[in-house]
């Protein structure tokens, strides 16, 4: 990830997390409780990343706000669009047999 380092990414994934200690090694981060309880993070370039607090605890970025006009992913279209519908739906019904026998990891599963 550009101003990060090496991450573990899954494409398939809704969200990744990040390390606030290893984001605070290269960038400064700045938080106040008091004043929205949101983390930023001040990167080199004057940009600012705002991680607030959602309902449950963790803290997020909002990509939607933070990073007009870009995009993070592929959508799930684009996805789909690269395979048969036979593949898709194969995979789809993989997935769910997977959840059902309990989300052994890939490895046990395939």
């Amino acid at each position: 990830m550009d101003g990060y380092g090496p991450v573990w990414y899954c494409r398939g994934g809704i969200a990744n997390i990040l390390s606030l200690a290893k984001v605070r090694d290269m960038h400064r981060v700045t938080f106040d409780s008091n004043n929205g309880n949101e983390f930023l993070v001040h990167k080199s370039d004057g940009q600012v990343r705002r991680f607030k607090q959602s309902r449950r605890g963790l803290y997020y970025m909002d990509t939607a706000e933070s990073l007009t006009g870009v995009a993070l992913v592929d959508t799930v279209a684009e996805n789909k669009a690269k395979y048969t519908n036979a593949d898709y739906l194969r995979a789809v019904l993989a997935r769910s047999i997977q959840k059902r026998i309990g989300r052994p990891s890939l490895r046990k599963f395939l």
